[in-house]
């Protein structure tokens, strides 16, 4: 869990957006860029590699207009 305010690598925690089974959407800013950012942090510190890579696999098969960029550090 991370709190407003808090500082994680290159990112500002700004509030939670929301959080699910996988784990906790956050609302930040990357500091590098000046730029807000969704942040998911999973619940499990020890996950496959495949798992993670997961979801933003499935959103590039998704056409352009349908998804939005994705960073990661």
């Amino acid at each position: 869990m991370f709190f407003r305010g808090q500082i994680i690598g290159k990112y500002k925690i700004l509030s939670t957006i929301g959080s699910g089974g996988f784990g906790t959407v956050y609302l930040a800013e990357d500091t590098w860029i000046d730029k807000k950012v969704a942040l998911k942090v999973p619940h499990k510190q020890n996950l496959d590699f495949g798992e993670l890579l997961r979801e933003p696999r499935l959103l590039a098969t998704l056409p352009p207009r349908s998804r939005r960029t994705s960073f990661s550090s």
